[in-house]
């Protein structure tokens, strides 16, 4: 595992601010939250990416360099269905969308 964020543990999020560290290697690939204030919906302590334009979790500086092949993405993800358009789970920028889910 390279990178773990998780909103249950103050260690990655201590319930302020705009960092979440990397639980690897903290001070290594940390995050910052764009408008994705840290909140719990229905007790599920997560970060809330709601849908509104602008709104994501970045790797600070430049990511790890993943293989091409062989490697895993998990995330506890709640997607609505509330989008005119597509929501973007994983992005490695500019443009390359490694999991889109479409309306």
């Amino acid at each position: 595992m390279i990178i773990q964020l998780d909103a249950y543990t103050s260690a990655s999020y201590p319930g302020t601010g705009t960092t979440a560290v990397n639980l690897q290697s903290p001070g290594t690939y940390n995050h910052t939250l764009t408008n994705a204030p840290y909140t719990e919906l229905n007790t599920i302590k997560c970060f809330d990416c709601n849908g509104a334009v602008n709104t994501f979790i970045r790797v600070n500086g430049t990511g790890p360099t993943l293989p091409t092949s062989g490697y895993t993405y998990i995330s506890w993800v709640r997607i609505k269905n509330n989008s005119t358009t597509y929501r973007t789970l994983y992005r490695a920028a500019p443009n390359d969308h490694l999991y889109r889910d479409w309306e």
